[in-house]
């Protein structure tokens, strides 16, 4: 997967990408970038909605998660503010155009990245990388500051100029999202299934476990 880097002239500034999602489980988010970025992290400090992470020259990336669980207002906003952007990027990929715009409907949660560049290109590259990684683990589409919109595989899906390496592209989500207010399975629930299921076979019907 390659790293886009922001480029030199923005060294010593803040810097961010946000990444998108549709998640179900908002547990895993904190677990992923703390999974992603433990082996060099000197500490990890949660304050509200935010992670801040302490690299080892006391530098800092800085997390802030708007999930519509807690948030709806934040991210219906937000979200109608990328729709309504890209929605006018002029292109002759019609459908394409429809699909991201359908994709960016589908996102729930929205993770605002901070962090300072400096001269040292190994650092940025660590960074960058890293949160590629995480948006990767979290299917979680990456926009960048000159408005480019990344897969999770980190392919260009679309830009303010209309370029995108798909030709055709169906929106995507996390499976767990399914789940969300889903209640548990209860022993009612149980055996109802496997009076059901024993019924069905013994009429000749395929059950599918």
């Amino acid at each position: 997967m390659a790293t886009k880097q922001p480029t030199k002239e923005s060294a010593a500034e803040e810097r961010h990408i946000t990444l998108y999602t549709a998640i179900g489980n908002i547990e895993r988010i904190g677990q992923t970038i703390h999974t992603c970025f433990e082996k060099t992290t000197k500490q990890i400090e949660q304050r509200g909605n935010a992670l801040i992470l302490t690299l080892p020259d006391d530098t800092q990336v800085t997390f802030v998660i708007h999930h519509r669980q807690f948030n709806a207002e934040f991210l219906d906003k937000h979200i109608a503010g990328m729709m309504n952007f890209f929605s006018r990027v002029e292109t002759d990929r019609t459908e394409l155009q429809q699909n991201v715009l359908l994709q960016i409907s589908l996102f729930n949660c929205v993770i605002g990245t901070a962090f300072t560049l400096d001269d040292n290109e190994d650092r940025t590259s660590y960074i960058v990388g890293t949160i590629q990684e995480t948006a990767e683990q979290l299917n979680a589409f990456l926009l960048y500051e000159d408005m480019t919109l990344y897969t999770p595989k980190h392919r260009l899906l679309f830009s303010i100029g209309g370029d995108s390496e798909f030709t055709e592209y169906l929106p995507i989500a996390n499976s767990d999202l399914r789940r969300v207010g889903r209640a548990e399975e209860s022993d009612a629930d149980r055996n109802r299934k496997e009076r059901s299921t024993k019924q069905l076979r013994q009429e000749g019907v395929p059950v599918n476990e």
